[in-house]
């Protein structure tokens, strides 16, 4: 079901039922119930994240187009942005549950207005839980309420499988703290206590990474189990988004061509925000019990695989045969007659003996 659309100006979306947020360097709020929509006036900056469902937390650009300042709009009241922070300058901003985190291009991470360390290249966060990518961007080091978690017992943090171009953090539920990441193609999980798997949907693409603007995964946790949503292909140039438990590859596919989404789970279903290349935004209503189904590459034909050759006697496919001799003769004209066995050889070469 759509809930809102519109064809510019939709970037990076946030949702908090019954708003979402959304802009590029401007932050406009939609009611999805009346599709009121408003502005903030004269913000050059962009929304980060929902502190609380009627607080959303923005960050502002400065003078040099790249660090910014957090700002606090009160929503609905929309009353003129408050709260400016101008403390610290942030590369990277995100708020959600409650709490937020914050990356500066100094590498220090800050959870909640306190220094978790140095030393890192990007923060997600979900809730109480972040995770700080490495400097080397090969391994995530996980937070809780600000103090580190070692991932497991030989390993104080997530040694990464593939590059970590993009990644989310799970806030709630058995298995908070866990962490899926990746590069496309592939993505993996990181589970609490040491486990990594591979939990890749899309065989062509799934993933995509806009630093603090936007991420392309979103981990939710739907009544203890967590489920992952994520743009990728969801047919063979075809982008879409994905959304399915976590570690299964049936997914529900949802034909928009998102770059960045955001999602919540209210109820029984899922609220879906995604916008395009080019700041087109769809806000659509998923049933948690929508149908899912594994995403396969398209079936390579006998006709078009490489291996099958056109002038492979009818004998030999009619026998279905596989052994070296008929792929031997595979390129043999169908018209060519077969050499004569072995022994026939033999009987013609006797009789011409004794004559």
């Amino acid at each position: 079901m759509n809930l809102y659309q519109r064809a510019s100006d939709g970037w990076w979306p946030k949702v908090m039922w019954p708003y979402v947020a959304y802009g590029n360097r401007a932050v406009y709020v939609t009611h999805l119930q009346t599709l009121d929509t408003y502005q903030v006036p004269d913000f050059d900056g962009y929304p980060a994240g929902w502190l609380s469902p009627v607080t959303l937390r923005c960050t502002r650009l400065l003078a040099d187009d790249r660090n910014r300042h957090l700002y606090d709009l009160a929503v609905p009241a929309f009353g003129a942005v408050e709260g400016a922070q101008t403390w610290r300058d942030f590369s990277e901003v995100s708020a959600s549950l409650g709490h937020w985190a914050a990356w500066d291009g100094s590498g220090q991470v800050w959870y909640d207005g306190h220094p978790l360390g140095g030393g890192y290249h990007g923060v997600r966060q979900s809730g109480e839980w972040v995770a700080a990518r490495g400097l080397s961007g090969d391994c995530l080091y996980i937070y809780h309420c600000g103090v580190l978690v070692p991932w497991s017992a030989d390993s104080a943090a997530i040694p990464g499988l593939s590059p970590m171009q993009d990644w989310a953090i799970l806030g709630s539920g058995p298995l908070a703290g866990t962490v899926v990441y990746g590069r496309p193609p592939n993505l993996y999980a990181a589970y609490p206590g040491g486990t990594q798997r591979e939990v890749s949907r899309s065989p062509w693409r799934e993933g995509a990474s806009y630093g603090g603007l936007g991420s392309g995964l979103q981990l939710l946790d739907v009544d203890g189990v967590p489920w992952l949503w994520s743009v990728g292909a969801i047919g063979e140039d075809v982008w879409g988004c994905l959304g399915g438990i976590l570690g299964e590859r049936k997914v529900v596919t949802l034909p928009i061509p998102a770059v960045a989404l955001s999602a919540q789970v209210v109820g029984g279903e899922f609220i879906v925000a995604a916008n395009d290349d080019v700041g087109g935004l769809r806000v659509v209503l998923v049933a948690i019990d929508a149908p899912r189904a594994k995403i396969d590459p398209p079936a390579v034909s006998a006709s078009s695989s490489p291996s099958a050759s056109p002038s492979v006697s009818a004998s030999a496919s009619e026998s279905g045969s596989a052994s070296s001799s008929s792929s031997a003769s595979a390129s043999a004209s169908p018209s060519q007659e077969p050499e004569p066995a072995w022994w026939k050889l033999l009987i013609a070469w006797l009789l011409g003996w004794f004559k």
